[in-house]
């Protein structure tokens, strides 16, 4: 008989209760730990009413004409505050049983030592579900069915002894009474102390392949559409899976989307193609390598640091050895997208970079963008864009079979990632190094790069416009020229100052890379400056900042060569050069 108390319930005050939740194992329990567990029968039942309170709890039943009437003088399945009254009494003998019994010191200022009269038990309750614990040692490898020892059997003798005497009835079949290294079937998991994990049970694991079948056949014969509460009740079946299975969210967020398009629950919604892929995960869920959880986590083996910025990314391996860093820079199109996706694609790109040392290793990351944090640790976002990048994430570690755990670290100690993420500046871009590099060994070895960052420099001493680190100076035209070859690679509006510098300057020698617009002033002039000048054709610049100049790639260049005649190579080891007009070096 079910009897409904919405208009007692509308008229109490809602108590909120707190249940420890099975992953809360993790800081309780050990490998290796011995485990048996009961379940309550009618638990509600057990807690009755006080008097005066029987009366709001009594109903009257019209039986052939006669009135009767009920009263049920313990909790009610129906009544708002069953459950936070319920756990709150089962406190007693959860408390009693993790102190061994054990009574506090009464006299305050006084030190005392408390010896339990029985080995304290770890309890898990979850309303009339309770799981017990026991430190354990490991077994022989060989051995699959270890016998329990003699204090585990006692410490359960005691608590179903606890129980009862409270007159708390257990079950006759539900439970687990045998002590082993695990549980079968607790809250729908099964807990293997023995290997550490959280792992489904077969009859889960059944039920999610079933309801995904269901589905997949549903939306074969229906052009993709399916009833939503159908789709609904497998997206609640497998995400109640969570603890044992971290994927589910990531494999049903698509469905979700999907679900978001109903107006009514008679309706049915369309299947994305991506939502169908993802569900088909849920058929193989027997030979997938993606269910479990670790219970333990274990020391990571590989440590690393990533950052992104406006204009690139960057990152460094810590462990197992503190690796060079690594960089790279956005495209137009990526440097457009929010923050959040570029700090974690910037994750997926060091993960790549660094493959072949962090292959088949665990890996802790420090990141600095707290939306990153949220998404890898929860594998999943709301973004289509985020959920698009991160499932290239997991198939990158998948790939190399690795396992990311990632942390916070605040931007002010994440320097190293930070530093490497910011090397370029607007509109940087520069000259490619194999065309530098032929330039250096067929025309003079430059000393310094005169207009450079961190991207940019193609020598190891540079000057910045910005202060920045590893610059030697800022500001080219504040530094003294003389006694250096300067190579000087300035931005366009720049160039005029450059031809007036080395047109006052007598005892500076540079080579001047340029466009060549011979429609310019600076152009003549430093033309009638230079001993030489050295024809580079389209194609030999890099872009490094998204927004460099559009029409880049299609600048031809111009080096002239002013070097006051003195410390240019020999000509004949320049003969490339010799005719006239120059030729254009294509590199």
């Amino acid at each position: 008989m079910v009897f409904n108390l919405r208009h007692i319930n509308e008229h109490c005050r809602k108590y909120s209760v707190r249940y420890e939740p099975l992953a809360a194992m993790r800081r309780d329990s050990e490998k290796f730990d011995w485990m048996w567990s009961i379940d309550l029968t009618d638990a509600y039942h057990h807690i009755g009413l006080h008097d005066d309170d029987v009366h709001y709890f009594t109903f009257e039943l019209e039986i052939h004409g006669k009135v009767h009437r009920l009263c049920t003088p313990t909790l009610n399945f129906g009544w708002t505050n069953s459950p936070a009254v319920f756990t709150e009494c089962c406190r007693v003998p959860t408390r009693f049983l993790r102190t061994g019994g054990a009574v506090a010191a009464t006299v305050y200022g006084k030190r005392a030592r408390v010896e339990p009269p029985h080995p304290p038990v770890r309890v898990r309750p979850w309303l009339d579900d309770f799981a017990f614990s026991m430190s354990g040692e490991e077994p022989p490898a060989q051995e699959k069915s270890p016998q329990p020892p003699l204090h585990v059997l006692q410490a359960r003798d005691h608590s179903l002894l606890v129980f009862q005497r409270l007159g708390l009835e257990r079950h006759a079949t539900k439970g687990e009474l045998e002590p082993k290294m695990g549980l079968d079937d607790y809250l729908g998991f099964k807990v293997d102390t023995r290997r550490g994990l959280f792992l489904l049970t077969p009859r889960r694991m059944l039920k999610l392949s079933k309801s995904a079948h269901t589905l997949l056949r549903l939306q074969a014969t229906g052009a993709r559409r399916v009833q939503a509460r159908t789709l609904a009740a497998f997206q609640g079946l497998a995400q109640s899976s969570y603890l044992a299975l971290p994927r589910a969210r990531c494999w049903l967020r698509s469905s979700y989307d999907d679900l978001s398009q109903m107006k009514s629950w008679r309706d049915s919604v369309r299947l994305s193609a991506q939502s169908v892929r993802d569900i088909k995960q849920f058929l193989t869920l027997k030979t997938s390598k993606h269910v479990g959880r670790a219970i333990w986590l274990e020391p990571e083996t590989a440590e690393l640091s990533s950052d992104a910025g406006p204009y690139g990314w960057g990152g460094k391996v810590w462990k197992p050895e503190p690796m060079a860093p690594a960089w790279g820079f956005w495209t137009p199109a990526e440097a457009q997208m929010h923050i959040t996706w570029r700090e974690l694609r910037a994750v997926r790109l060091l993960a790549e970079w660094y493959a072949d040392v962090l292959r088949h290793r665990r890996i802790l990351l420090w990141e600095d963008n707290t939306g990153v944090v949220n998404i890898i640790t929860n594998m999943v976002s709301r973004s289509p864009e985020l959920m698009q990048e991160l499932r290239l994430l997991l198939d990158v570690l998948e790939m190399l079979d690795c396992e990311l755990r990632v942390l916070y670290i605040r931007s002010a100690e994440n320097k190293v990632a930070d530093y490497f993420s910011r090397l370029a500046v607007p509109r940087d871009y520069h000259l490619k190094q194999q065309s530098f590099d032929v330039i250096m060994d067929t025309v003079a070895s430059c000393t310094v790069d005169a207009f450079a960052s961190a991207a940019t420099a193609r020598l190891p001493r540079y000057w910045t416009q910005q202060p920045e680190p590893g610059a030697e100076a800022t500001d080219a035209f504040a530094q003294r020229w003389a006694g250096e070859i300067v190579w000087a690679h300035p931005p366009p509006w720049l160039l005029p100052r450059v031809e007036q510098y080395l047109r006052t300057q007598p005892g500076a020698r540079a080579l001047v890379c340029v466009p060549t617009w011979p429609h310019e002033a600076w152009f003549a002039q430093l033309r009638s400056l230079a001993d030489e000048e050295l024809s580079l054709q389209p194609g030999v610049l890099q872009r490094v900042a998204f927004d460099a100049p559009q029409r880049l790639e299609s600048w031809a260049m111009t080096i002239f060569v002013v070097l006051r005649r003195s410390a240019a190579r020999p000509l004949a080891t320049r003969s490339r050069w010799q005719a006239s007009p120059p030729p254009r070096l294509g590199i």
